[in-house]
């Protein structure tokens, strides 16, 4: 059965459709696979008749009428996009160009809500692209859940040896502290098992979870918080059938967890969990929005301005983005067959 995915052209300063270009290029199609990406006229010739795009090989593509049915035969489809005349300035930040993303953005939800595809790939915006509507939303994950009809959320960072989910995302380190709840533990938890069983086809998932200070608080000597909020989550978890355990001190968890002994770390903040990530994952790691009644994966950078058509931006989490978005396609249908 074909998988169909949708692409949305990420912010055309940077890096996005560079790196989805190299992705579909070197990944190449597989005899299951359709994908279809939103995009502006003058950006994708400006990206065609870039240097870097010349010895890549860019196969024959259809033209899509937005709205409707996908092929059931593998390649890739273009939905244009209004846009401006002029191509987007490479590393220059443009209010026009900026709509265009969200627009793009806003067209593939819309498909995969649709049924048109199965699964959204993402490429990297700027965060000023998401200031643009009236909603004003931190990031695309906060986006995906209000259109899917505000459901609860949780942001994994993956690569082939860890998965790691943060309780709380992109917030000041001084307000951790106070947004680390039980209720918000309990809740991304209950999320990233649900999907681990769902998405993943892992029948058991095993978690570990990290606590919030050093030492795992070292009995309430360097805070209590652990005893307060994460333990009581943590058997409440168990209570429900949950294979949970921790509160773990985050510098050596780490070191079990991609020894197999974790499907997946729950960490209570951003840094927590995605240095480690990185550290080893960080040209493959990929994005995966958990919880969303669709799939969504994104490559884990930005939109990298500083490198924008300079031909040098690397494909790899772009490739695993679209891989583990097929994937996923792939258990879930298995998994509810």
């Amino acid at each position: 059965m074909m998988t169909k995915i949708v692409i949305s052209c990420g912010d055309p300063a940077g890096v996005g459709l560079e790196v989805t270009l190299k992705a579909l290029c070197l990944r190449q199609f597989s005899r299951f696979d359709r994908f279809l990406l939103y995009v502006a006229p003058s950006h994708w010739r400006s990206a065609l008749s870039a240097h870097w795009a010349s010895s890549l090989g860019v196969p024959a593509v259809d033209i899509h009428t937005p709205g409707e049915p996908l092929p059931d035969v593998p390649g890739l489809s273009i939905a244009m996009l209004s846009g401006p005349h002029e191509a987007p300035l490479p590393g220059v930040w443009v209010d026009e160009w900026g709509h265009v993303a969200l627009m793009s953005l806003e067209a593939a939800i819309a498909d995969v809500l649709s049924g048109v595809a199965d699964a959204i790939v993402t490429a990297p915006i700027n965060k000023r692209v998401l200031s643009l509507g009236p909603d004003g939303f931190p990031g695309q994950t906060e986006m995906l859940a209000c259109r899917a009809g505000d459901v609860p959320v949780a942001m994994m960072l993956a690569g082939p040896r860890l998965r790691v989910v943060p309780v709380t995302t992109h917030i000041a380190l001084g307000a951790v502290p106070a947004r680390v709840t039980t209720d918000g533990i309990v809740q991304t938890t209950t999320v990233v098992w649900t999907a681990l069983r769902h998405r993943f086809g892992i029948q058991r998932p095993k978690l570990m979870m990290c606590g919030l200070n050093p030492h795992a608080g070292e009995g309430g000597r360097f805070g209590d918080e652990e005893q307060r909020i994460i333990i009581p989550a943590i058997r409440h978890l168990q209570e429900q059938g949950m294979d949970v355990v921790g509160p773990f001190a985050a510098d050596s968890l780490f070191h079990f967890a991609v020894d197999g002994g974790a499907d997946a770390v729950i960490c209570m903040y951003h840094d927590q969990g995605l240095i480690p990530l990185k550290l080893l994952h960080f040209h493959e790691g990929v994005n995966i929005t958990l919880g969303l009644p669709f799939i969504r994966t994104s490559p884990d950078h930005g939109s990298a301005y500083d490198i924008a058509d300079k031909g040098i931006a690397r494909p790899e989490s772009m490739i695993a983005a679209m891989d583990v978005a097929c994937d996923l396609v792939r258990k879930t249908r298995y998994q509810s067959s």
